[in-house]
């Protein structure tokens, strides 16, 4: 019987090995098998909450935009991603329609600037009253702009800043727009504070005028996207400006200021 004790003994040895032996293997196969689908799905998953968020910060902002509301808040989690106010331009050209909004002639540009969730290989963008994805088709969250029935409404926003927060004309990490507020009753992590912004009501231009309205979005933040939004709305395509062939246009522009809170 005494005999047996170290052949088992040796057996119990072999078995924790194999064992833990599998275990290794199995951890290893994961890590580099699985590890990089999990990121990806972690990076998408990541895209897809700011978007979100910007969706959400553009109905916020609509309410400014649609009903006279004197202000509103909103939050943004930048995570791994940044934020940034980007300077950007949109055209309008119609008959007298620069002199009418301020300007002169028949061409007005419009600063719209976008409000950027800037990832590695994408961006995010709140511009013009409208949410853009640069790795979608078309805006996810649509501009109040109309061309149908012989008339042609375009009513944008204009984004401007107090001096809580810097632009650039460019991408600039330098002018991020950094989380000032952590979640309350959660584990506090780099990734998940977030910026608390105020909006409020900073006035409206608007005026009518006769014949067509065109738009230039070639200064926009994402003109591709502009470019299939308008398309599917019904605009025509004349080289760098979309046509509404219209008897009659209406203009406004509404300007919303944009304040960091701490």
């Amino acid at each position: 019987m005494s005999g047996g004790r170290p052949n088992r003994a040796v057996s119990d040895v072999l078995a924790f090995s194999l064992t833990f032996a599998i275990i290794i293997t199995g951890v290893g196969l994961v890590s580099v098998v699985a590890l990089e689908p999990i990121t990806t799905f972690s990076d998408n998953q990541e895209v897809v909450n700011g978007e979100r968020g910007l969706q959400a910060a553009g109905s916020t902002i609509d309410d400014i935009h649609r009903s006279g509301d004197p202000y509103e808040r909103f939050d943004l989690v930048p995570g791994d991603g940044t934020l940034f106010v980007n300077e950007t331009t949109l055209t309008l050209e119609g008959d007298g329609l620069g002199a009418a909004l301020g300007g002169s002639g028949d061409s007005f540009a419009l600063q719209a600037n976008a409000l950027e969730h800037r990832f590695e290989d994408r961006s995010l963008g709140l511009e013009a009253g409208a949410v853009f994805r640069t790795d979608a088709l078309g805006l996810s969250y649509g501009p109040s702009i109309r061309c149908d029935d012989g008339r042609a409404t375009v009513s944008l926003v204009k984004l401007t800043t107090t001096d809580t927060i810097r632009t650039s004309g460019t991408f600039d990490r330098d002018v991020a727009i950094g989380p000032t507020r952590a979640p309350a009753g959660t584990p506090i992590a780099a990734t998940n504070g977030f910026a608390a912004f105020e909006a409020e009501y900073g006035g409206v231009e608007q005026t009518s005028v006769d014949g067509n309205v065109s738009i230039d979005v070639s200064g926009s933040a994402a003109p591709e996207n502009w470019n299939q939004h308008l398309a599917d709305a019904g605009w025509t395509d004349d080289g760098n400006w979309w046509v509404c062939n219209t008897d009659r246009a209406f203009v406004r522009i509404v300007t919303v200021e944009l304040t960091q809170l701490e």
